[in-house]
């Protein structure tokens, strides 16, 4: 490594708000199409990168970065979506799993209910990682926007602009099923 990415390094780890941004500018772009090579969404690639800078930010006290900084935050991002995409096999194979016992059902109404709750838990695992979080915690926990973002460290401004994006999200994937409409419509349009 050369003195001067030696240097921005030692400054970026010091806390250097300047060197974190122009790390941040610098990688920023290029990292995000790396990712889409293997995530082929935009949203994905931009939110695992995202998180990325995020997590260095906070634990830049203690990294250690024995490769080159382009080496170390290709390698990072190229970790973090295979993660992702094997998270996402696995919610895929509990899906299949759920949809196999829910078959075995005889009553045609607790088969409809079930194919429900499959489509409406299959649409909230496709969310990104962050934006599920921060739905799941809302809906399921039943947490205010002001606690999910103390949980989180996000501003509640990002937390309720991420919830809309969830709940838009979901009214389109959710839209062949009427009554999956009203249930979404009567449960979700709360207040967090």
């Amino acid at each position: 490594m050369n003195n001067s990415k030696e240097l921005i390094i030692d400054q970026f780890k010091s806390g250097d708000v300047k060197a974190y941004e122009n790390m941040f500018k610098h990688y920023y772009s290029a990292l995000c199409l790396f990712a889409m090579k293997h995530l082929h969404s935009e949203e994905q690639s931009e939110e695992i990168v995202q998180d990325l800078f995020c997590k260095l930010w906070e634990n830049r006290e203690d990294m250690e970065i024995t490769v080159s900084l382009k080496s170390y935050l290709y390698g990072a991002v190229r970790l973090n979506c295979l993660r992702y995409l094997k998270t996402k096999e696995l919610h895929r194979s509990h899906h299949k799993i759920m949809m196999i016992e829910n078959s075995e059902a005889v009553d045609d109404n607790h088969i409809e209910r079930n194919e429900l709750q499959a489509n409406i838990l299959k649409a909230i695992s496709e969310l990104p990682e962050q934006r599920r979080k921060i739905f799941e915690l809302s809906r399921f926990e039943q947490l205010k926007y002001k606690e999910i973002a103390e949980k989180l460290s996000l501003s509640p401004k990002t937390v309720e602009n991420q919830m809309g994006k969830a709940l838009k999200f979901l009214r389109e994937h959710l839209k062949d099923h009427l009554p999956t409409i009203v249930f979404i419509i009567y449960l979700f349009s709360r207040e967090g």
